[in-house]
């Protein structure tokens, strides 16, 4: 059951979209932004290599609920910025910045193509509160001069790196950081001092962690 570049959907199809809609009370014009987004992301995918998700119920559960499903679990505040690191195609960031649009976001990304594909979509959907970052993490962190409340990260880097954010000469030290993990995760010693809480959920037939971590 791919999705067809049209947006036409068979029965089963609307009626898994519909379903969406309704659980994470999305308007028409969310709904429709998501559409075309899925649309773009498979029409690059094909020379771009941007996802093996390509089943229209595993673009629903797999990219577009798991990550915005966090939002019933952290506080995010209007006016806030969202930092996803390793943004991809865009998940969790850009699917986030769809669904809670009264927030800034920036997306991280170092692979070029994957870089076009997001400025693309930005661009198209005229997500004004979206900007893409093409620094690597280490020089992001060193030298980016933006105020960040939060960072999300969907296993784009091991956690050692992803530390860094909490060192005491770090810019972002106030920062909180959600890790995606899936239900094999283990807590490494070194997280200990900056785990913060972890929330269960499910998506599709996956049962996977979100895991807070900050200084405060």
């Amino acid at each position: 059951m791919a999705v067809s570049n049209n947006k036409i959907f068979d029965e089963q199809e609307q009626g898994l979209w519909n379903c969406f809609v309704q659980e994470e009370g999305l308007s028409t014009v969310q709904s429709e932004q998501y559409k075309s987004y899925i649309d773009i992301m498979l029409a690059w995918n094909v020379r771009s290599n941007l996802t093996r998700i390509t089943r229209l119920s595993d673009i629903v559960h797999y990219h577009l609920q798991d990550s915005i499903r966090v939002i019933r679990y952290a506080q995010f505040l209007p006016g806030q910025m969202i930092c996803d690191i390793g943004s991809g195609a865009g998940f969790p960031g850009l699917a986030l910045a769809i669904a809670r649009p009264n927030m800034h976001y920036t997306l991280i990304e170092v692979n070029q193509k994957k870089v076009a594909v997001l400025r693309h979509v930005i661009a198209l959907l005229q997500l004004h509160h979206v900007q893409v970052c093409d620094y690597d993490w280490r020089t992001f962190v060193r030298q980016t001069p933006v105020s960040v409340q939060w960072f999300v990260t969907r296993a784009s880097l091991d956690m050692h790196e992803l530390m860094r954010i909490f060192k005491p000469d770090s810019a972002y030290r106030s920062a909180q950081l959600i890790y995606w993990a899936s239900d094999q995760w283990r807590m490494q010693r070194e997280e200990e001092p900056f785990f913060i809480k972890k929330e269960a959920y499910t998506v599709g037939s996956a049962c996977r962690w979100y895991v807070f971590f900050g200084t405060t």
